[in-house]
């Protein structure tokens, strides 16, 4: 079996050095080059599955030269990692919402780069049959590369991300209230990374609210007739507005047994509508997701078990 061929583009030649050696150990094919007029070359050389490049690198405009780095590939597109010294940018999450892409924040340690490397070879084979491609998609994989050592709001998009694709959902939202409040806030959401810190006003979401004060899991399978959002239609209707949502499901959380939010999750008008099985799978992974908050919570921010690369 030929080892996955990935290709590093970053300036610090000590890294790359670094990289080499410790991916080769892993297992992958390995290429380093510090510029981008080496690229051309190193994509000619075989078959790239995995491109990570620093966003030092990218150029000034992160997310345009990284589109111009993955079209100069030959077909099909290597999967992204992008490397940074600090958190990503709203052009940088543009960069990452379009497919199998992810970044890394350095330092890092050794085992979550290679976690996340195997995540992207992982998310980027295509399975044709849709049993095995769920069993694929399980709770522990979706969950595997959100690790310590990332800020709140970090972890916060990578876990609507993960859940999203989890689901194969254009919408994911992480709202952050407790049974009672009018008001909210939205820590993250897939369809816009950058979304950080919004008020929401509860009483336009009436799944929410039925969410965090029942502890219930919301399922609604057409919104412009379930019941539940009568009122909401009105006013959608007195506004002029098309009913904008097809599906909702909205599943209440808890941290050290206190309600905490809810995970928010949405399909638009072109989309298939969320059923049963898709609420059986999104509570295993908010499942999942919860106990990997409260892991971090309880490792601490801060606290790193290893030397950074």
């Amino acid at each position: 079996m030929t080892a996955p061929r990935l290709v590093i583009l970053d300036p610090d030649l000590a890294l790359g050095r670094t990289l080499i050696r410790v991916l080769r150990e892993h297992g992958f094919e390995v290429v380093a080059i510090p510029d981008v007029t080496e690229l051309e070359g190193a994509f000619a050389d075989g078959p790239t599955e995995l491109l990570l490049v620093d966003i030092v690198a990218a150029g000034a405009d992160a997310a345009a030269g990284v589109a111009r780095l993955r079209a100069a590939a030959p077909a099909p597109a290597p999967g992204l990692l992008l490397l940074s010294s600090r958190p990503p940018d709203a052009d940088v999450y543009r960069v990452l919402e379009a497919g199998p892409q992810d970044f890394i924040v350095k330092p890092f340690r050794v085992h979550e780069l290679v976690a996340r490397v195997k995540a992207q070879l992982r998310a980027r084979h295509e399975v044709k049959d849709e049993a095995a491609e769920r069993e694929l998609r399980t709770p522990a994989n979706v969950m595997a590369d959100v690790t310590t050592g990332l800020t709140a709001a970090e972890i916060f998009q990578l876990l609507v991300r993960r859940v999203a694709q989890g689901l194969r959902i254009p919408r994911c939202s992480i709202i952050l209230a407790k049974p009672g409040d009018a008001q909210g806030t939205v820590v993250a959401a897939y369809e816009d990374p950058s979304i950080q810190s919004l008020p929401v006003d509860l009483t336009r979401y009436p799944e929410l609210r039925r969410a965090l004060d029942t502890g219930d899991v919301v399922h609604v399978e057409d919104v412009a007739t379930d019941p539940l959002y009568e009122a909401v239609r009105v006013s959608w209707h007195a506004d002029g507005l098309p009913v904008p949502l097809r599906s909702a499901i909205a599943i209440r959380f808890e941290l050290r047994g206190e309600p905490a939010g809810v995970f928010f999750l949405r399909t638009t008008a072109s989309d298939a509508p969320l059923d049963q099985r898709d609420v059986g799978f999104a509570r295993e992974i908010v499942d999942a997701a919860v106990r990997t908050l409260e892991r971090i919570a309880e490792a601490g921010a801060g606290e790193r078990s290893g030397p950074p690369v």
